[in-house]
Formats: C-alpha cells, sequence, structure tokens
C-alpha cells in the first residue's frame, strides 16, 4: 500500500519510529502521539497527500484505520467527490 510508505515517511519526519508498524499500532497509546503532535502529522498528511482532513478523522485510533482513510479520501479525490487541497 503506497499510503502507508508515505504515512511512515511523515512520522518519520516527526521523529516518531516507524519500525514495527502495523494496521493494529495506536497512534496515541503506542506512538505516544499527543493532541498537539495529532494536528502536526493531520497538517503533514494533509500536504503530503495534497488532501484536506474531514471531522470523521477524530475517531481514527491505529495506523491501519489511518492508512485506509488516506486511501478512501485519495480515491474520492480522483473520483470527484471531495475538495483537495490547492
Amino acid at each position: 500500500m503506497r499510503e502507508e510508505s508515505r504515512v511512515r515517511e511523515v512520522l518519520s519526519t516527526m521523529s516518531i519510529p516507524t519500525a514495527g508498524l502495523s494496521g493494529a499500532t495506536l497512534l496515541h497509546d503506542d506512538l505516544g502521539i499527543d493532541s498537539a503532535e495529532r494536528v502536526e502529522l493531520i497538517v503533514g498528511l494533509e500536504k503530503e497527500f495534497g488532501l484536506k482532513f474531514g471531522p470523521e478523522a477524530e475517531g481514527i485510533e491505529t495506523f491501519g484505520e489511518l492508512c485506509t482513510y488516506l486511501t478512501a479520501l485519495s480515491e474520492d479525490v480522483g473520483e470527484g467527490r471531495t475538495n483537495a487541497t490547492s
């Protein structure tokens, strides 16, 4: 999954270890991402993917959910169902 490697890159730029990540890895509990870092992660991913996260992204808890969300969001943009950032 291409999204997974791009998410890993963004996490790496934030000095968050990416070794051993799995779909079940919890963003807060396992990676220690606090609310400020979560905002930084979202901003970084929006820039990386050229997408705008929606309010439903607040419920994302795991690395796998994040990658699945980005895949769906990318597909929606490709089909013209959501807005990409400019």
